[in-house]
């Protein structure tokens, strides 16, 4: 820590400092004078030169009140110094603290409760994901003070601006939960940060997730409805499949927006990320199919081991019921019938069945002609 400084006269205050090879990342936290509350004042990171905040282009981080820099911007055991700087009014009086960041060891599949961050308001943990998982899920649980979010990354510290993961629902009653899943996933060090705007108390819980087997032919009841990310279900019986006419899934009284993904022996996912501060949504896909209208239709399903999931990243998955089924094709005689279909939704299909006998009042069938009209 700086100790108690002061703004000098030509309204710069500027530090220097090198990164220790052991450090995984760096915390800054600018502070008023009796080091008790966080200033909302900007300070400014350069590697190598002195930074100024007049310019973009003269500094490479600028945070407010405080921050917390991770690989590869940062450089553990690098020659080159970093340099910090504060702007402000002359003669004001403020302390910055600069140390490595803690690192909290949490075991794979395990909960801790009542975790708590304030002060400096960002909070890492190191898990080791063993390997050949088919899914892991990280969720976290408002428990009091502000909203808290969660950023993932393997092999190094993340942050809100560099992460392979990231959720951040804007709800004190909604947990965030972020799921990976093969190839996105393997075994390895992930290190999860979770972090809030002031003090905030949570619990964090890594799991692989549960999987509900469900039958082809079924109605299923979300039983976890206060988490946004995803619920899985598998539908196992191959025997069930067969002989059918495809797969039709609907939901019901879902959020609106929440999107069916099928994957064919693997746990569909889908997450999104941000690197230097540019977020992805929805980059990151691994299944089958996928649909946002409220069903997804799969006519040439093959019967195998298929999982389904239900995603909603931004809002609580709420208490939806999942229809599984297959098509029940529309019935129509072949001469002279019609069927109108008033609205066929976009990305639909509509199925009819038809007897086609050998004959039809005594006469060969020698063809058959299909019309659709105000098309």
């Amino acid at each position: 820590g700086s100790g108690v400084a002061a703004i000098p006269a030509e309204g710069i205050r500027y530090y220097k400092t090198t990164i220790p090879v052991e450090t995984e990342a760096w915390r800054l936290w600018l502070q008023d004078a009796a080091g008790s509350t966080t200033l909302s004042k900007s300070l400014y990171v350069r590697k190598g030169l002195v930074p100024h905040p007049s310019s973009a282009s003269y500094y490479d981080k600028t945070r407010v009140g405080q921050g917390l820099l991770v690989p590869t911007y940062l450089i553990p055991g690098s020659a080159d110094p970093y340099y910090v700087a504060i702007s402000g009014t002359p003669g004001e009086a403020f302390q910055l603290d600069s140390r490595q960041q803690e690192i909290v060891d949490a075991t794979y599949n395990s909960t801790l409760t009542g975790e708590s961050v304030s002060g400096f308001l960002f909070k890492t943990y190191r898990i080791p994901v063993p390997p050949e998982q088919i899914a892991w899920e990280v969720t976290v649980e408002p428990v009091g003070g502000t909203n808290p979010d969660m950023a993932i990354r393997q092999g190094n510290v993340p942050n809100a601006f560099n992460n392979d993961a990231i959720s951040e629902v804007s709800s004190t009653s909604v947990s965030d939960s972020t799921t990976l899943v093969p190839p996105g996933l393997s075994d390895g060090s992930y290190y999860v940060t979770v972090y809030g705007s002031t003090a905030l108390s949570f619990n964090i819980r890594n799991r692989e997730p549960i999987i509900t087997q469900i039958d082809f032919s079924s109605s299923t009841v979300n039983n976890d409805p206060n988490r946004a990310g995803w619920r899985f279900f598998a539908v196992s019986d191959i025997g069930q499949q067969l002989g059918q006419l495809g797969w039709l899934l609907e939901l019901s009284n879902q959020v609106p927006g929440s999107e069916i993904a099928i994957r064919r022996n693997f746990v569909p996912g889908r997450w999104n990320y941000r690197q230097n501060g540019n977020t992805y949504l929805n980059v990151s896909s691994y299944n089958d199919q996928y649909s946002t209208l409220g069903f997804l239709q799969d006519p040439e399903h093959e019967a195998d081991v298929w999982y389904v999931g239900i995603y909603s990243p931004a809002a609580a998955l709420g208490t939806f019921t999942l229809d599984s089924g297959t098509h029940v094709p529309t019935e129509i005689t072949l001469d002279g019938a019609t069927n109108t279909n008033v609205q066929l939704a976009p990305k639909s299909w509509s199925f009819y069945h038809v007897d086609v006998p050998a004959q039809l009042n005594g006469q060969d069938i020698l063809g058959w002609e299909l019309r659709t009209t105000q098309w």
